[in-house]
């Protein structure tokens, strides 16, 4: 991939009008990052100009400061990604460096997964012990600052091999890409939308799938974020043609196979995949209207603050949580400011990038505090361990919520 191969018109259409700049979460906090506007249309265009090359990977470093959060996609008015570009960039100078270790640790969250589920109990022990922590800050750059999630005693996958053929066939039917936060660290989330799927008479296949190669992506291997992601095609695929939904609860993850896997990938059956592919909400409202309605759901008696991710805004199909939400009774909800949390995936792991992390973060977590809620509620799972760290308050995902009223009210 080069990036002469973008489309000319693509930046070329940039208007200048700054809209990107004025909500890009980074540039108040680190003033020395180019911006979605230069670092991104701007920089496409010098980088089919020979002279700019040098100049362009002397800017990589702070081009590095991206979060991805793709606010610049979702105001641009002239319907460029400047998020791409940056992407896109990034992934041509990496190609001409090493990867670090801590790269490597970060991206594959998947293999660290698999490992860490042999022993789940004496790894989260290992990861707590600070040596191990300031170790891991001298050796690969990854912050000491961060609590470390704790992985499931045992994975989603497990979990649904384990009860999926003891329970009654469906009629209905969605394949579900889980993603590795549910399978390694919050299998809860899976658990609560393969019950209240099942309730309803939907029955949730789970395709063969890998990660979904945006932790490679963000730290610059094209290569093997892509063959990630011709595997996941490839294995899901078949569910799609067969007339089967694709279902996601990592707004992150739905954003790769909706844009990513479409716009620079260049994948055959990739189009018609993120056709059928829908957050976990949306397709509830779609396809099971009425669902809490019908249900008689019980109450939910909490004070609730709802987190929207930046990757959910991203996809352009609003907040189908917190419709679901406002229709369980009981429920006190607040859905707070397009804040970016800060964390976006990897980033708020790595050293030099916890401060800006937090800095991002800062004006969601004083939103929660004033607040003062039981509960904080999202739909992206490094949000919230980012709203936990920064917060300390307890995250759900909104399905979770949703499979708490359904279950109060049969009971």
């Amino acid at each position: 991939m080069k990036l002469t191969d973008i489309n000319i018109k693509e930046f070329e259409a940039c208007q200048k009008c700054s809209l990107c700049e004025s909500f890009c979460p980074v540039i108040p906090i680190k003033p020395s990052f180019p911006g979605p506007k230069i670092g991104g249309a701007n920089a496409a265009r010098l980088a089919t100009m020979k002279s700019a090359v040098q100049r362009m990977e002397a800017w990589l470093e702070d081009l590095d400061y991206c979060t991805d959060c793709r606010t610049c996609d979702v105001v641009c008015p002239s319907n460029i990604k400047p998020a791409t570009l940056i992407m896109k960039q990034r992934w041509q100078i990496k190609a001409r460096t090493h990867r670090t270790l801590r790269e490597s640790i970060l991206s594959r969250p998947d293999r660290l997964g698999a490992l860490a589920s042999l022993w789940p109990g004496g790894v989260n022990l290992i990861l707590k012990q600070k040596v191990i922590r300031i170790a891991a800050t001298l050796v690969a750059g990854i912050t000491a600052e961060r609590s470390l999630p704790g992985y499931a005693r045992r994975t989603f996958r497990n979990w649904y091999a384990g009860i999926y053929n003891k329970t009654t066939p469906k009629l209905d039917r969605v394949a579900y890409f889980y993603g590795c936060y549910t399978n390694f660290y919050r299998p809860d989330v899976g658990k609560a939308l393969v019950q209240l799927f099942q309730v309803q008479g939907v029955g949730v296949e789970l395709p063969e799938q890998k990660c979904c190669g945006l932790p490679l992506a963000i730290n610059g291997d094209f290569a093997s974020a892509r063959n990630l992601a011709a595997a996941n095609l490839r294995h899901i695929l078949p569910y799609v043609e067969a007339g089967l939904p694709l279902v996601f609860t990592c707004p992150s993850c739905a954003a790769m196979f909706k844009s990513y896997y479409t716009e620079v990938y260049d994948l055959p059956g990739a189009e018609k995949v993120a056709r059928a592919s829908f957050d976990a909400c949306e397709y509830i409202l779609s396809a099971m209207p009425g669902l809490l309605e019908k249900s008689n759901p019980g109450p939910v008696s909490l004070k609730v603050a709802y987190h929207t991710p930046c990757h959910l805004r991203a996809q352009g199909i609003g907040t189908p949580a917190v419709e679901l939400l406002e229709a369980i009774p009981g429920l006190g909800l607040k859905v707070l400011r397009n804040n970016c949390c800060g964390m976006a995936g990897t980033y708020g792991y790595k050293t030099e990038r916890y401060d800006v992390a937090m800095k991002i973060g800062a004006a969601l977590f004083q939103d929660i505090q004033n607040y003062r809620p039981d509960l904080v509620v999202t739909d992206c799972g490094t949000c919230a361990l980012q709203i936990q760290e920064g917060t300390r308050y307890l995250v759900r995902h909104p399905v979770e919520l949703l499979y708490q009223a359904y279950t109060a009210g049969s009971s």
